[in-house]
């Protein structure tokens, strides 16, 4: 039998090793969780009131993750516009390139450009282009904007989900390392 006061100073040593080891471990685990959400609903939120698909502003959201040592979490997001040609653009024009006789470009979202027509760029992608004026040149790639949807949506998204999601995964984060410190 060990006598009581080894049990309590064990007890004590394993109390302080999960104060100063487990417990950031538990809220960089909850934070990069919360962190996750907040990409999850941004991306989703964003698709929808831009009616494209999720996968094209996916790749625009980005998680730097939290640690024990760092414990922040950051969402970026990259504005550059999603290119029309990746919302299944199709060229509505009749007649081949010489005689067409065009109706413009119609893609996903209900979107429909009059004027313009698909070709292949600089770096051989095909693009959806739009002549700027009357002359053959300049062109210009048609996108859709989606700075000012993750900038209404994500700020929103980040403190909801922050108020309703951390403290949860937090409390059920640190109960599961606690599990292992049982003695």
């Amino acid at each position: 039998m060990v006598p009581y006061e080894q049990q309590i100073n064990q007890l004590k040593s394993k109390l302080i090793s999960y104060k100063a080891i487990e417990v950031p471990r538990a809220v960089a685990s909850a934070l990069n969780k919360t962190g996750q959400r907040v990409v999850t609903r941004t991306v989703k939120g964003v698709a929808k009131s831009l009616v494209v698909p999720q996968k094209e502003v996916r790749k625009r959201v980005y998680l730097s993750r939290a640690n024990a040592k760092n414990m922040r979490v950051r969402v970026r997001n990259y504005y550059r516009g999603i290119s029309a040609i990746n919302l299944k653009a199709r060229d509505t024009g009749k007649g081949g390139w010489l005689g067409r006789k065009g109706r413009g470009v119609r893609a996903q979202g209900k979107r429909h450009y009059p004027n313009a027509f698909i070709a292949y760029g600089r770096k051989g992608n095909r693009h959806v282009f739009e002549r700027q004026g009357v002359d053959r040149f300049p062109l210009k790639v048609q996108r859709i904007q989606i700075k000012g949807a993750v900038d209404d949506i994500a700020p929103k998204v980040a403190e909801r989900v922050l108020k309703q999601d951390f403290e949860r995964l937090l409390v059920h984060d640190l109960k599961y390392r606690l599990r292992k410190f049982q003695v």
